[in-house]
């Protein structure tokens, strides 16, 4: 959608948890790494949206040094503690640190279709949409560093109730799924 976004997108939620301690030391981090003011009111990290959200996706990915996929669904004070996740940690501490920054998150569900020369996947996927410079644009720190393959995502939930009954939504995600893809390559046309 291109409308602006529901307060709710820059919300302290109870999965997007960044009033958190440990969510506040990784923004504290993030601002360190790429801002020299003191804090994310006076922040020069505002000043260029587009490129924020690109430093997020890098920091994020960095972030997590214990790629997994043990857990089922952490919150963002989880993650910032673990270090640890598969995307949907990725997307949750994303947007927790977006969020923090005032700019408005959110964590969408769906399918990535991944294709190099031998070879396509189509895998349960989840990550973000930051809403930057008046649009909605897609920040997958999960993904960050894999730009020689082809991707194709195909969203099929956006996580809106992210309270206590957040698992209600992600039970939606899975019944909006795609049950089946299929990938046409070029030489079969």
């Amino acid at each position: 959608d291109a409308q602006s976004p529901h307060p709710q997108y820059l919300a302290n939620t109870f999965v997007i948890d960044y009033e958190e301690a440990s969510v506040k030391e990784v923004v504290s981090a993030f601002l360190a790494e790429h801002d020299s003011s003191t804090s994310h009111e006076e922040s020069k990290v505002e000043s260029n949206p587009a490129e924020v959200g690109a430093k997020i996706e890098a920091f994020i990915a960095n972030y997590i040094t214990e790629p997994s996929y043990i857990h089922s669904f952490s919150f963002a004070s989880t993650v910032a503690k673990s270090r640890s996740g598969d995307c949907t940690e990725y997307a949750v501490l994303s947007a927790a640190l977006a969020r923090a920054l005032a700019i408005p998150a959110r964590v969408v569900i769906g399918t990535i279709i991944v294709e190099d020369d031998s070879s396509v996947e189509a895998i349960g996927h989840a990550w973000n949409e930051f809403w930057l410079d008046g649009h909605w644009r897609r920040i997958d720190a999960a993904m960050y560093g894999a730009e020689p393959l082809k991707k194709y995502y195909l969203p099929s939930h956006i996580l809106n109730n992210e309270g206590p009954g957040y698992a209600l939504g992600l039970s939606k995600a899975v019944l909006n799924a795609p049950e089946n893809i299929t990938v046409v390559s070029e030489k079969d046309r």
